[in-house]
């Protein structure tokens, strides 16, 4: 029975081994999982990088809306900011800008060399407005068409097929004006903002009456796609109106705060990039909107729980008549999300805490921050 058994054994062992030998395709895939595997063991990835450290990365911020509601005062707040003054807006401004008018696509194009090459202290770049930067657009196609003579299309507007072969033209200096911002963000550090106007168009409601709506405006809807998709922010900015029934026949309309919106609705698009959603309503002020930013940036998903922390260490030292008050305003601005109003809270906190650690005489209330809902 021995000698039974172990024959039978060395046959199945033989068949194995003879059925291994006839599976090269599945030894060698083996192999190289093998190799895989090792090497995955041995070495980090060499992708795996994490871009979202630097709070201070150049963003790239859009503001629009009505003419006249502040934009480019906004925009000349940001420190360092360099304008091209596409349009004359920023004229009364004072803020660095360049000096010579835009007349010309070519002006437009020496300026952003100029920015890309020359030395200078500038940390920002401000495009205003886009509407006049695209009307030079328009102006240099159709110089080229007029130069290539023939029996072709001699404008934009005659281009407009069907297939809006015009508007791609145009896209495609958007897409040229894109990447040479891309680069002074890479290449220089500069952060890049875009003022542009609003207008107005009907939708078309499927489910009701049609409305209308706040858009960017620019020369066809995927020029509008082609430049919000690449900005992180795209903000509206608006001053808001209170309106107020009088009588039955009477309605009154009052102009109110200047505001910026960072959430998108029906009646406007809007949007921010970050772990945690921003404000929906924010004061058209750059301090504010830089303090959300960063606050974003920092903190991530982790900023209320930052926050919270921050508030324990110093709320004992809160004058006590203030604290209650302080303590409500703070937990309020965190659960809505005014992350600005909570941080501006804490830093009043933190303020008196300190004098009272050194005696100082500042004064003040943590708890008079949380006036307005912003």
């Amino acid at each position: 029975m021995s000698v039974s058994t172990t024959n039978v054994s060395t046959t199945t062992t033989d068949a194995t081994t003879q059925k291994n030998a006839l599976s090269p395709t599945r030894a060698a895939v083996a192999a190289v999982a093998a190799v895989a595997a090792a090497e995955a063991r041995a070495e980090p990835d060499d992708l795996a990088v994490d871009t979202v450290d630097r709070r201070d990365a150049p963003d790239r911020t859009m503001v629009y809306g009505p003419g006249g509601v502040g934009k480019s005062t906004f925009a000349s707040q940001c420190p360092g900011i360099y304008f091209l003054g596409v349009e004359e807006g920023a004229n009364q401004i004072h803020v660095a800008k360049y000096k010579h008018a835009f007349k010309t696509l070519k002006v437009f194009d020496d300026a952003m060399s100029k920015l890309r090459h020359k030395r200078h202290p500038y940390r920002g770049v401000c495009v205003d407005a886009l509407g006049a930067l695209e009307e030079l657009f328009v102006e240099a196609i159709e110089e080229r068409l007029r130069t290539a003579g023939g029996k072709g299309a001699k404008s934009i507007a005659e281009m407009n097929d069907d297939y809006g072969a015009g508007y791609a033209l145009i896209r495609d200096e958007w897409r040229s004006v894109l990447r040479r911002l891309d680069d002074l963000r890479e290449a220089r550090d500069m952060r890049v903002i875009l003022v542009a106007h609003s207008k107005t168009e009907t939708v078309h409601n499927l489910e009701g009456k049609d409305y209308q709506r706040y858009t960017i405006d620019l020369l066809g809807s995927k020029s509008v796609k082609l430049v919000t998709n690449w900005c992180d922010n795209v903000l509206f900015a608006r001053q808001d109106v209170l309106v107020a029934a009088m009588d039955k026949k009477k309605v009154q309309a009052r102009n109110t705060l200047l505001s910026l919106y960072a959430r998108g609705s029906g009646s406007w698009d809007a949007k921010t990039r970050g772990d945690v959603p921003w404000p929906e309503r924010l004061p058209l002020d750059w301090e504010t909107f830089e303090r959300v930013r960063l606050l974003v940036a920092e903190h991530g998903r982790d900023l209320a729980d930052r926050l919270r922390a921050r508030f324990a260490a110093v709320e004992a030292g809160i004058a006590e008549d203030s604290r209650a008050r302080a303590r409500a305003v703070f937990d309020g601005a965190v659960s809505g999300g005014q992350w600005h109003m909570a941080d501006a809270v804490l830093e009043q906190a933190e303020e008196e805490a300190r004098d009272a650690l050194t005696g100082g005489g500042g004064g003040g209330s943590a708890a008079v921050v949380g006036g307005e809902d912003l």
